[in-house]
């Protein structure tokens, strides 16, 4: 099968320790007669994303299924995943207010990052992305 030497990459299938199959119609090429050498090709694929932005506002738009978690946990008012979303964005913007400076284990820190999360949840509900029916305090704390 020499016609296989002028040929882009091919996919492979059915991999088995000594032997696989080729993803391509070979009925016109010569027969195969001995082994050959085979060499594994990693091709490139284009990836898009969203940008970082889009995400942070609105993270379940940019997961392909539409939600962060299993949607019948939302139903039992879980949104744990949803909780630690908003969590993580006070800590960031806490930092963005403070010069750069991380929240420490203090109460008033606490405190800060928890107005913050309610601010960015209202923020959330009134641009209809991201937001829970109530922060949960102590999971931003």
């Amino acid at each position: 099968m020499t016609e296989l030497n002028a040929l882009d990459p091919v996919q492979i299938e059915d991999c088995k320790p000594y032997s696989f199959r080729i993803k391509q119609d070979t009925k016109g090429f010569t027969p195969y007669t001995r082994q050959g050498i085979v060499e594994n090709v990693k091709v490139p694929t284009v990836q898009s994303f969203k940008s970082l932005a889009e995400v942070l506002a609105d993270p379940a738009k940019a997961t392909p299924l539409g939600f962060l978690e299993n949607p019948s946990m939302k139903f039992m008012g879980m949104q744990r995943s949803e909780q630690l979303h908003l969590a993580f964005r006070a800590v960031l913007r806490f930092k963005e207010l403070n010069n750069g400076e991380f929240p420490q284990d203090d109460p008033v820190h606490h405190d800060e990052c928890i107005r913050i999360a309610n601010q960015l949840n209202e923020e959330g509900k009134a641009a209809g992305q991201l937001n829970v029916e109530s922060v949960d305090n102590e999971v931003v704390r």
